[in-house]
């Protein structure tokens, strides 16, 4: 591997810097330091920052490539308020109570994520308290007062890549902190505090705008 190589390596790790390169709105030799320790440790070496500059000035980045950025022109977001969400330990007792959250909530809406140990249910504030009695002692946290932003996107999204990691950035560097997201094909959900989600919505809403704009 060699300079180049290893710089545009790192680069896929910053996806929102790879396109502003492109644009030619950033300053080469302040990005080549900051990726500097990372090219380094590819290479096994020192290298020279004016190495890096001259492989970011070669590798020029590129805007949004044109199927991530048709997938966002054609994508919609929208908001929900009065959210909460119970995280709890899975048990042998796990199945039946999670039969019995789906009676619990008599049809309401309701989003529910089981990893290797742990269960996340999200669905609207007023059954948090009835949904910390059910899992009792396997209730690992729960949280009140969250907003859902959810972001509906053509099929194409699930086999292309750069998207979630655009749609995530963008909250980032708005500062809101993502409580949980979850994505089924080809709606994507952002959790986060309710003092944060009209920033986040605007922020989507604006990317998505520039896309639709070409």
């Amino acid at each position: 591997m060699n300079i180049s190589q290893a710089t545009r390596r790192v680069l896929r790790k910053y996806p929102n810097i790879a396109e502003y390169l492109g644009y030619g709105v950033v300053n080469y030799r302040a990005l080549a330091r900051l990726i500097q320790p990372e090219v380094e440790r590819l290479l096994g070496t020192g290298v020279k920052l004016q190495s890096i500059v001259t492989a970011l000035r070669r590798s020029g980045g590129e805007p949004a490539h044109d199927s991530a950025k048709r997938i966002l022109a054609e994508s919609e977001v929208s908001l929900r308020y009065d959210l909460g969400l119970i995280t709890a330990a899975l048990s042998r007792e796990t199945p039946r109570k999670v039969l019995e959250v789906h009676r619990m909530l008599k049809g309401a809406p309701y989003v529910l994520l089981q990893g290797l140990e742990n269960l996340t249910i999200v669905t609207r504030q007023e059954y948090i308290t009835r949904l910390e009695s059910l899992f009792g002692d396997d209730l690992v946290e729960s949280k009140r007062s969250l907003a859902g932003i959810f972001v509906k996107s053509p099929p194409e999204i699930a086999s292309t890549s750069g998207v979630l990691a655009r749609l995530s950035g963008l909250l980032a560097a708005e500062g809101i902190n993502v409580v949980e997201m979850m994505s089924s094909h080809v709606e994507t959900m952002f959790l986060v505090e309710e003092r944060d989600c009209l920033r986040g919505v605007e922020a989507i809403r604006e990317e998505i705008k520039r896309a639709r704009s070409g």
